[in-house]
């Protein structure tokens, strides 16, 4: 994704039901896990060079997160992250499949 897609919850969100469906299961998301990180883990596992990610993302925020929405004047590039946002638990899960995968 780019600056432009919605936030990966605010995708799952707004997808079609059979879209959704395709993606919880290449995830092999079963229940109640979180969407976000089963699909930056899947992302940080890939064999992809580069793996990348928006904050909004690491957060598991919603599509009023969004940073841009393409054709729209007015109130992109707005969103900012707030001091303290970034909890250790999450900073913890993100380094640990940071370095579980080989990434730097």
């Amino acid at each position: 994704g780019t600056h432009d897609n919605d936030t990966i919850n605010g995708w799952f969100k707004n997808a079609p039901g059979a879209d959704a469906a395709k993606a919880r299961d290449y995830l092999r998301i079963t229940g109640g896990e979180s969407l976000p990180r089963a699909m930056i883990t899947a992302v940080w596992a890939s064999v992809a060079d580069v793996a990348i990610t928006t904050i909004q993302d690491i957060l598991e925020l919603d599509g009023s997160a969004r940073m841009n929405v393409p054709g729209t004047q007015g109130g992109n590039w707005l969103w900012r992250t707030k001091n303290g946002s970034l909890k250790s638990e999450t900073a913890e899960w993100l380094l640990h499949i940071t370095q579980l995968y080989g990434r730097k």
